[in-house]
């Protein structure tokens, strides 16, 4: 399939810059990393936007295109909200995996899982 952009990157750089007009540099209510694509959490949400716009594009749909600027607009607001994931990369890049683990506390599911199917098993 032929697509508008060459990938997310692509699309960030020649769409989203000159078609989302905010001023991310002085705006203190958003948040925003120049190196987004480091981010995972930023990296997946443009490549949907990308994927999408690439579909709803392409079918000449005015519902899909419509349905892609809800979608649009949501997830460039949950993604340079305030506490997001560029939260700390004011003044430039911070390497979002280092505080991940200690803001997100999880307990790997692998033993809690084997413990459930062991469980399932015995009945």
């Amino acid at each position: 399939m032929e697509t508008i952009f060459e990938n997310a990157a692509d699309f960030a750089e020649r769409y989203i810059r000159y078609n989302w007009d905010r001023n991310l540099r002085d705006d203190t209510s958003r948040q925003w990393c120049p190196k987004w694509w480091c981010h995972p959490e930023a990296y997946t949400r443009i490549t949907f936007l990308w994927a999408w716009y690439e579909f709803a594009f392409t079918s000449d749909s005015y519902s899909e295109m419509a349905q892609w600027l809800q979608f649009f607009d949501y997830e460039m607001d949950a993604l340079t909200q305030p506490g997001g994931c560029f939260r700390h990369c004011v003044g430039g890049h911070s390497d979002a995996v280092a505080y991940q683990a200690e803001e997100f506390p999880l307990t790997p599911a692998i033993d809690a899982l084997a413990f459930q199917s062991e469980e399932n098993k015995q009945q």
